[in-house]
């Protein structure tokens, strides 16, 4: 119980918004639960007036707030992420081609395509060598 009442003092405003406002329409829908609440007509039309707006108003400032966190791609692409892979090893040692449906992966990160090539991730903007045999682009970038 204590946790639940630490996790509601340190909840968003929006979040404790559409909480106790479906909590009110629960309780002007359903009415009486047994003997311990018992809203009558008047109070059931008013709770769900009420918890309607605290629904609509939670939702509003849920709609407001600027994206919490960024995604691990946004991350990397800061931090110069790319999709071109310079080979070290394999049939196209020392090319460099851009990795398409490859995860964006930090620069110096290992990589790798489907023909078995092996190399390291390089900036975005490095020149690619024209291939007369184009690699594998649906290979994932190694972790």
């Amino acid at each position: 119980m204590d946790k639940l009442i630490d996790d509601l003092l340190h909840a968003q405003p929006d979040s404790l918004f559409i909480i106790f406002g479906l909590l009110l329409i629960a309780i002007g829908v359903v009415g009486s639960i047994k003997t311990y609440i018992d809203p009558g007509k008047y109070g059931r039309i008013a709770a769900l007036g009420i918890g309607t707006v605290l629904v609509i108003i939670g939702f509003v400032l849920f709609s407001k707030q600027p994206a919490a966190t960024t995604s691990a791609n946004d991350a990397v692409v800061a931090q110069g992420g790319s999709r071109i892979c310079t080979f070290k090893e394999g049939p196209l040692t020392g090319a460099t081609h851009l990795l398409p449906r490859a995860r964006l992966q930090p620069i110096g990160n290992p990589c790798h395509d489907m023909d078995g090539n092996r190399g390291t991730v390089v900036a975005a903007g490095t020149s690619l060598t024209p291939a007369a045999v184009e690699p594998a682009a649906t290979a994932p970038l190694a972790h």
